[in-house]
């Protein structure tokens, strides 16, 4: 059966809790980065692939939905699900689980362009970065699409509480 891909996890650190008691919103982004740093490493296109090729990745937008409060402490632990792909694009979907409740915290949704680091311009993937591609892809097209992936943001007209 097919899963996401297990993408690391992490403690609650008292530095990302705010006032209000709780994560802050800006420490969920810096929690889920590693996971996608394991992500692109999987394919062959993360930081340790820079030395080798002189390219990276870029990330040019980034959806995070917040689906419950995460407190000081407590134990994390993410996937990651490849939506799709092309020859210079790769589409993710981060969840972030709040490990002793065994629910969801967090998802995270991005696309991200590989770009050449001496030229600063978007460059199609390496041969072997496509296989890889190709391969986990075959592992987790069946992974159903997830309920929020794709969500647009908006406060339509006339609406109120």
């Amino acid at each position: 059966m097919a899963t996401p891909l297990e993408t690391g996890s992490a403690i609650v650190q008292p530095e990302w809790i705010d006032l209000n008691g709780h994560m802050n919103v800006a420490y969920y982004a810096l929690a889920v980065d590693p996971a996608t740093d394991i992500a692109f490493n999987h394919v062959g296109v993360g930081f340790d692939d820079i030395p080798r090729t002189r390219h990276t990745m870029f990330i040019v937008d980034k959806h995070l939905r917040f689906h419950r409060e995460v407190a000081l402490g407590a134990a994390m632990h993410f996937t990651t699900q490849l939506l799709g792909y092309d020859d210079k694009r790769i589409h993710i979907y981060h969840r972030m689980y709040d490990t002793a409740a065994a629910e969801i915290a967090c998802t995270v949704e991005m696309l991200a362009l590989h770009a050449s680091l001496a030229t600063r311009r978007v460059v199609p993937f390496p041969e072997d970065a496509l296989g890889r591609l190709a391969a986990w892809w075959g592992e987790q097209k069946t992974l159903a699409w997830p309920e929020d992936a794709g969500r647009k943001l908006a406060v339509k007209p006339g609406w109120s509480s």
